[in-house]
């Protein structure tokens, strides 16, 4: 029964619905208006003047009697809902007429059908009025034309002509009548409870089936709408989901427009923009956005209006372009989307255009080629900041081409995003592009290639969901960060990811991989300025032909090229990192090529792994080599490390089962891992000198290898489990390993074979220690297994490891006795060395007379002393490097512990005139500083980190600078950043003993980076005396100055706020600006230059003298704040400038410019605070309010002007007839062309403008004056800055068309497929 009522009761109570917030739809529409002014009403009354009287009285009668009728009908039913009872057929039957339905056809057919074809036209009417103040009626009614629909899930499709399928249905013409503001109405995502306060009355009338779930998106067969002069404002999709079909056109008194006025309209075609002149727009998509001025065209104005693709401004056709007028500044979201032009052009129909809201311009069909111009920013959203984030430029249009304008610096988040079939990309030269914003191409399914410039940054997903991207040519830029996610894909139920086959980047750091294109990729190069190749870049790409890497990578990440199929790679000399498995199981890979002037510190696990290499270099500068890096590489046979090596450790794992045949040890390793050369059967030879540093030989460390001597050097403390086992050495030499702590682990030197031993295995093992302590860290019991063998215990002697048994032990100054007993009792053992016996060292010196003893004390704990013989009668040097001590160093020898005696430094003679015991005095190592970062850089904000690093523990820092202390640097790590800072850097350590050390200088050089000084005219050209603002741009981090200053003395430059205005005088110039940056240690002095052009602006001319007249701009006495103008007196025509602050606790809440007479100037808005208003023919006075923050209801600025009504002049070449403001005059003469110049007569053009034309015969000289101007001019005489002369046709004076926009300060506009001619002022 609801529903029955309900339908009843839209037919013909329409009620209005209350104001709501608007809420947008996503559907395909076009629409259509006609205006008609309270002047053209006025003009058909009077044409209809002459009928008769009383046809009007009839008319007015008829629609009373009308009227009445609904009155009772309305009545009568009001009546039946409220008595409950049936209705007869009387006077309510009467009053119904044949639209009355009987209780019968009420239950058959509920609703009110209001388009079948044979019944009478319906008019339906009611109020639609914003506010109760707001007295706007709407009228509909049938207009005689005939449309075609076809039933669709969403309602209707619509057609002009007939088609196969569709049926004819009646057209409505809606009327917007009244004074004020129409209310905003909703047109999608309402519910059915909603449904008759959200929708239209209008459109609800004419819904097909208003309980249906389609009818939120139904169009309607309502194809013109009349707005009546009173109208002021159009709410909220108004006139959305109809068949409006003819050009829209605007009144010009609607300032007010909602959202989604003309949206989901699919019959609009053509759109007349002359009058429209929308105020006060907000964009309620996009949360806390400040428009510029709020001239823009609404959120949804046109959306999804599919078959419109014409705009009309000023008599101007735009075929298939997108056009606004001058005073639109923005496009709101969804604005234009699906509409379907085929042309933007930010240099022609959009030059004015500043921002566009998401979606703005999107899903445009028809548009194959689009130029982005850069000076539009496509906002999204409002960030933390307060600044606008730029998004979603033409996402889900038909684009093919983009051509990216040179002066683009920025392409803004999803700037291409979802373009599905664009297939190319172009830089202008020149271009300056410096940033890729997010998913900026990102499901671009048929672009195959682009070339990219000197970016300086790219978002996440660049190129992400790209199926047919193959090529990518970067030049970039070192600050360039390619992201993980650049060429990859969402997901299965996305396109696929890029499947590149070519990749080039010039500059930049790789954070991105290409191992999901192991079965495209075929050329990567990468140019000198690219740090860095990324974890996995090409992991698994078996197909590469082509691989350049350029030299200024310094970190090749971890799998970088694992499992490819390169054969040869060059190291760069740059690379100072190469990462974990980065050729693990390249197979072919046969040369890696690293240089000895490589600067590559470390390799790390798994790097050569699997590879077919025979042979590597190891640098100077590596400290480090991971484990197993060179595992079961059975073709390698020759490993050379840089003499001077730095390399720390042998790690485990490294060489083992590999084909290496010797190996030379460096003297900076302290320790052999744990299966470092393990079978390794083919090493015989390895090399330890006795400078080594060498500490501990790690279990397994040489298993079964071939190796036949083996010395220990003096520092060496530990030897793990099976750390020999296995391996044929027949010499032993640690002989020079003095320490007391000395261990050992089991089967250390052990050669048993659990089944069956080799023939080399039983050989004779001699195994030389220097002392006691030694022998029982080695032999059995306490380490079982471990020795078999003869062990000598040398207690001082030197080992020759090419002799054998004892005859290899031997000591300068003395005579040996071999003792099988460690305290020498017993007699001398003569015989030869028996297997598994300890033999013990008796020196006996040979001339007590001639010779003494020279004993030296490591001065350690656990440590044994070294004695050494010396002849009376020749010289005795102080030796080096008889003991070790981490961390440390001796600087000399003392005849007392604590350092107090005589000191002896290295190489200085020690007295030998009796025996002489001398203890070591140790020094700290020097501490080594490493540079994290640049030493020698442009300063870019970044900090350098300075580390330093000692062996020893428990030891404190102080940082220098050029020999002079830090104040409060004492951590291990110095960061410096500023050019300040630059300077030679050293570290002091001292340890728990108070012993201290420095290191050697480290120079840090950070030169001035330049600061991208800019400067930017708001003009570059000037007619006549005025002023131009100048803006500049520098380094955000730059903290100096920036100050302008012109090669004219006599330009007066001021500043405001960062600001710059300079005035021009009245002459033809061209003036360069210079912007200067001074006074930051950081960055270095810059200019930058721009030039203003100025031509004199003459107020006569031909014959006539010349003047010209300038305006007082007076600024009133305001409390609270103050107000400063650009300039004090100007011309006019001229732009000012008001800049206003108010004091600390106020706010601007008014600012108005008023004339001589007292009338208010138009201001515009520039940014918060700042105004600028065109000088008019008078002295101007400018006055501004400032109260207390909080104190009025609401505290925005009152800074709305009221808007001088321009008069609008339209003339056709060969056409007499003239339009002023829309009203037809005749003239006796019309505008002609002549030699290619457009000609129009001055007379009337000046009269309409307000001004006076006079004439003089005498001299041939015409007069005019306007805007406080005179001008002269002679016939036949030219006009110098326009190159023809006034001339007489049809006794009649003629000026070229430019003169009228110069001279008397209007705009004009040309025409050229209809030869008209527009002129506004």
């Amino acid at each position: 029964m609801k529903k029955k009522v309900y339908g009843k009761i839209l037919a013909l109570t329409l009620a209005a619905s209350m104001v709501s917030v608007p809420v947008f739809a996503e559907e395909s529409t076009d629409g259509q208006q006609v205006e008609a002014s309270q002047q053209n009403e006025e003009k058909n009354s009077d044409e209809n003047a002459e009928g008769s009287t009383e046809e009007k009285e009839e008319t007015k009668d008829e629609k009373s009697s009308e009227e009445d009728e609904t009155k009772d009908e309305k009545s009568s039913e009001e009546g039946e809902t409220k008595d409950n009872s049936t209705q007869t057929a009387t006077e309510n039957e009467e009053a119904a007429g044949e639209n009355q339905l009987t209780e019968e056809e009420k239950q058959a057919e509920p609703e009110v059908r209001l388009m079948e074809q044979n019944a009478q036209p319906v008019t339906l009417s009611g109020e639609c009025g914003a506010t109760e103040d707001d007295e706007v009626t709407w009228e509909l009614a049938k207009n005689g034309e005939t449309l075609y629909r076809k039933a669709n899930e969403n309602g209707f499709d619509y057609s002009t002509s007939a088609k196969d399928g569709y049926e004819a249905v009646d057209s409505y013409t809606l009327t917007i009548s009244g004074e004020g503001n129409m209310k905003d109405y909703y047109a999608k995502g309402i519910t059915l409870d909603s449904f008759a306060e959200d929708i239209t009355p209008w459109r609800r009338a004419l819904l097909s089936d208003v309980s249906a779930d389609r009818t939120t998106q139904e169009v309607v067969p309502i194809t013109q709408v009349v707005v009546s002069s009173g109208i002021t404002g159009l709410g909220t999709s108004a006139f959305a989901y109809t068949a409006l079909n003819k050009t829209v056109e605007f009144n010009k008194n609607v300032t007010y427009y909602g959202s989604g006025v003309y949206s989901y309209c699919p019959l609009i075609t053509t759109v007349d923009f002359t009058n429209f002149n929308p105020e006060n727009v907000t964009d309620y998509w996009v949360a806390k956005h400040e428009m510029l001025t709020g001239n823009a065209v609404p959120y949804g104005f046109f959306d999804r209006d599919k078959n419109l693709d014409t705009c009309i401004i000023n008599g101007k056709v735009y075929a298939g372009e997108l056009a606004l007028p001058e005073n639109i500044d923005t496009i709101c979201t969804a604005a234009f989307r699906g509409t379907g032009f085929n042309k933007i052009d930010f240099s022609n129909g959009l030059k004015d255009i500043k921002e566009i809201g998401p979606f703005g311009i999107s899903a445009l069909a028809n548009i194959d080629t689009f130029t982005y111009p850069g000076t539009v920013n496509f906002y999204e959203e409002i960030g933390a900041d307060g600044n606008k984030i730029s998004r979603s430029v033409l996402s889900n249009s038909n684009v093919k081409k983009l051509i990216i304008k040179a002066d683009v610096t920025e392409l803004p988040d999803y700037f291409a995003y979802c373009l599905k079939n664009l297939e190319e990309v172009v830089f202008e030269d020149g271009s300056q592009l410096e940033s890729i914003g997010l998913d900026a191409f990102g499901g671009c399914e048929k672009l195959e290639s682009v070339e990219i410039g000197k970016v300086k940054s790219m978002g996440h997903g660049v190129f992400i969901n790209c199926p047919s991207l193959k090529s990518v040519k970067i030049e970039g830029d070192e600050s360039l960060v390619l992201s993980g996610d650049t060429f990859s894909s969402w997901g299965a139920n996305w396109p696929a990811a890029a499947p590149l086959e070519t990749f080039e980047l010039g500059a930049g750091t790789i954070n991105c991989n290409l191992r999901d294109k192991k079965n495209t990729i075929k050329t990567v190069k990468l140019g000198d300025g690219v740090k860095n190749i990324s974890n996995s870049f090409l992991y698994g790409c078996n197909n590469i032909e082509t691989i350049e890497i350029g030299n200024g990578i310094t970190k090749i990440g971890d799998m970088a090229f694992m499992g490819t199929n390169i054969k040869s790679f060059d190291v760069p000399d740059s690379v100072t990192e190469i990462g974990n498995n980065v050729f693990k199981d390249c197979a072919v890979l046969a040369n890696v090529n690293i240089s000895d002037n490589s600067n590559l510190e470390t390799i790390g696990t798994n790097v050569f792994r699997g590879t077919a290499i025979t042979s590597i270099n190891i640098p100077e500068n590596v400290t480090s080599i991971g484990a197993c890096s060179f595992q079961d590489l059975k073709g390698l046979t020759t490993v050379n490390i840089a003499e001077n090596s730095k390399l720390e450790s042998i790690s485990n794992n490294l060489f083992s089962g590999s084909g290496i045949t010797s190996i030379t040890i460096p003297d900076s390793v302290t320790q052999i891992g744990a299966n470092a050369f393990q079978n390794c059967e083919a090493l015989k030879e390895v090399n330890i000198s006795k400078n080594s540093q060498l500490q501990k030989i790690d279990s397994s460390a040489f298993f079964n290898t071939r190796i036949l001597k083996m010395y220990l050097p003096s520092g060496v403390k530990s030897l793990g489990t099976s750390a020999f086992q296995k391996t044929p050495i027949e010499i032993y030499d640690a002989s020079d390993i003095y320490s007391s702590d000395f261990t050992i682990g089991d089967w250390c030197i052990n050669n048993w074979y659990k089944e069956g031993a080799p023939s080399w295995a039983n050989n004779h093992k001699d195994i030389y220690v220097n002392n006691s302590d030694i022998l029982k860290a080695v032999i059995p019991p306490k380490k079982s297994g471990s020795v078999q063998k003869t062990c000598y215990v040398t207690n001082g002697g030197t080992v020759d490891m090419d002799k054998a048994g004892f005859k290899a032990v031997s000591r300068e100054g003395y005579t040996v006795e071999w003792y099988e007993t460690e305290d020498f009792s017993g007699t001398p053992y003569k015989g030869n060395p028996a297997n598994g016996k300890e033999y013990y060292a008796k020196w006996i010196l040979t001339n007590k007379t001639d010779n003494v003893e020279v004993t030296y004390e490591p001065n350690l704990p656990k440590a044994e002393h070294k004695v050494y013989a010396a002849s009376k009668t020749e010289q005795h040097l102080a030796k080096a490097n008889l003991f070790s001590h981490k961390g440390y160093h001796i600087t000399a020898w003392n005849t007392e512990r604590n350092g107090n005696g005589t000191s002896y430094a290295i190489g200085d003679a020690i007295p030998t005139t009796a025996d002489i015991t001398v203890y070591a005095q140790w020094a700290l190592d020097a501490p080594k500083i490493s540079v994290t970062g640049k030493a020698e850089k442009t300063f870019d904000n970044t900090e350098t980190n300075l580390t330093a690093s000692s062996v020893v523990s428990g030891v404190t820092y102080q940082w220098q600078k050029d020999g002079e202390d830090i104040e409060g640097a004492t951590e291990a790590t110095y960061a410096v950043k500023n050019v300040a800072d630059s300077g030679s850097y050293t570290v002091k350590i001292t340890d728990a003993d108070g012993k201290t050390a420095v290191s050697n200088a480290t120079k840090v050089e950070i030169a001035k980076a330049k600061p991208a000084v800019t400067i930017k005219p708001s003009t570059d050209t000037l007619k006549g005396p005025g002023s131009v603002t100048f803006t500049t741009t520098k380094t955000e981090t730059a903290t100096g100055d920036v100050i302008v200053t012109c090669d004219d003395e006599d330009v007066t430059i001021t500043e405001e706020n960062g600001v710059y205005t300079a005035k021009f005088k009245n002459l033809t110039k061209t003036y360069k600006f210079t912007a200067s940056y001074t006074g930051d240690a950081n960055y270095a002095d810059e200019n930058a230059v721009c030039t203003v052009s100025v031509t004199k602006k003459s107020s006569s001319s031909g014959g006539g003298s010349s003047s010209y007249k300038a305006y007082d701009v007076t600024i009133g006495s305001s409390d609270n704040g103050t107000v400063k103008s650009s300039t004090s007196k100007i011309s006019s025509g001229s732009r000012v400038t008001l800049t206003t602050k108010a004091d600390e606790g106020y706010t601007l809440r008014e600012i108005k410019v008023t004339d001589a007479n007292d009338k208010e100037i138009t201001l515009a808005k520039q940014s918060k605070g700042i105004f600028s208003f065109t000088m008019p023919s008078s002295n101007v006075e400018v006055k501004a309010v400032f109260t207390k923050t909080g104190e009025t209801k609401n505290d925005e600025s009152k800074t709305d002007s009221s808007t001088e009504e321009a008069k609008t002049i339209k003339m056709q070449i060969g056409n007499t007839k003239v339009t002023v403001d829309d009203k037809e005059i005749s003239n006796d003469v019309a505008p002609v062309i002549v030699n290619d110049r457009t000609l129009v007569p001055i007379r009337i053009v000046t009269e309409t403008l307000g001004g006076e034309v006079g004439w003089n015969d005498a001299t041939k000289t015409v007069t005019l004056k306007i805007d406080g101007k005179e001008i002269t001019m002679t016939i036949g005489k030219v006009l110098e800055a326009y190159g023809v002369a006034p001339q007489i046709i049809n006794s009649r004076t003629y000026v070229p068309i430019r003169f009228v926009a110069d001279e008397l300060g209007s705009e004009v506009n040309w025409n050229e497929e209809t030869k008209e001619i527009t002129i506004v002022k």
